[in-house]
């Protein structure tokens, strides 16, 4: 089961990938950013100057409903060899490092210079830690907009890759 099944399963709706529930969850996910990042707004003019890590509540929920946002509506792989669906590389499809890899050469040498340096920390075991690793790595890099334009530029690999009413799929 994936992380956005468990967390719609946790809000009470039904199987995430029902197209009207995904865009029940995609709405309520939405909302929840707006707050976190005004949370991080507000946190950030009581800071006294310093710099917000995840050591601060607001930091921590806002870095969860990034990834919640990246790992909603992907497209789990059903069991077959589908040549066409991004995971039929990887046989495992909670996670969208697949995505990642397969972008590496597209985007200009800072995304994949961020892939790379997910890629070879000796910390972060699997493919779903890399992901977490890899959002985290944009965030102190300041460079998580211009990595996700990259990444969504390729809408025929981002279609095969996450349903149509994910947010990711919701320019």
């Amino acid at each position: 089961m994936d992380l956005f099944a468990k967390v719609s399963s946790a809000l009470g709706f039904g199987d995430p990938r029902n197209s009207e529930e995904l865009a029940i969850a995609r709405n309520i996910v939405l909302e929840r950013l707006k707050k976190n990042i005004q949370k991080i707004v507000q946190d950030s003019r009581y800071n006294d100057g310093e710099h917000l890590d995840e050591t601060k509540e607001s930091v921590h929920e806002l870095v969860w409903t990034l990834e919640t946002c990246l790992f909603q509506g992907i497209i789990p792989l059903n069991g077959t060899d589908d040549k066409d669906n991004v995971y039929s590389l990887n046989y495992n499809s909670d996670h969208f490092w697949s995505l990642v890899e397969l972008l590496y050469d597209r985007g200009s040498m800072a995304f994949g210079a961020s892939i790379d340096m997910v890629k070879y920390c000796m910390n972060v075991k699997t493919e779903y830690g890399r992901c977490r690793a890899w959002i985290r790595q944009l965030l102190n890099q300041h460079a998580l907009a211009f990595n996700l334009k990259v990444m969504f530029e390729d809408q025929a690999t981002v279609r095969k890759t996450y349903f149509l009413e994910s947010l990711v799929e919701n320019r």
